[in-house]
């Protein structure tokens, strides 16, 4: 079974949820080009790096989710590092492109889809939560969109075809 970032749902809203995801570490590639042509070619790149394409030849398991930034023709692909691997243990990479950097942990927004990510799908509009409030902070619908995917046949949920845009939160 794919190993899964671990996360605590703090709060249900009706249309989405509100998780705190530890925090882990991440590889990652950004590349400018049209969404597919970007998110694929970093994927390779990614893909290579945990498949012994790194200074030690060793093979770093896939995790879910792949995660997808994007801004304008600027495309970031991560994939998130298993929990056994830490700054210190991981290889480096033998490709410049890809990058390693841990991630705090952190408060998201999650609004479910099914379905893969595209260029057209990610072009038609977000559903806008209201502002909600927790621990002092807001969670503003400004915040830049991530596009998580998890895979269909390695992923243990109640629904694993669906997909997640993952806001992060404003603070």
């Amino acid at each position: 079974m794919t190993e899964r970032q671990k996360y605590q749902v703090i709060r249900e809203f009706d249309g989405f949820e509100l998780r705190r995801y530890e925090p882990c570490v991440i590889a990652e590639v950004e590349m400018s080009d049209d969404y597919q042509s970007a998110t694929y070619g970093a994927f390779r790149h990614l893909f290579n790096y945990i498949s012994k394409g790194n200074e030690t030849s060793k093979s770093i398991a896939m995790t879910a989710p792949v995660s997808q930034q994007g801004l304008g023709n600027s495309w970031t692909v991560r994939f998130i590092m298993p929990r056994d691997w830490t700054m210190e243990t991981l290889p480096a990479p033998s490709d410049a492109r890809v990058s390693l950097r841990p991630i705090p942990a952190k408060r998201v927004a999650v609004i479910r889809f099914s379905g893969l990510a595209s260029a057209s799908a990610i072009a038609l509009p977000i559903p806008v939560p209201p502002p909600v409030t927790s621990d002092a902070r807001i969670y503003s619908s400004s915040s830049l969109v991530q596009y998580r995917a998890y895979s269909s046949r390695n992923v243990n949920d109640s629904n694993p075809r669906i997909r997640s845009k993952k806001r992060t939160p404003s603070r």
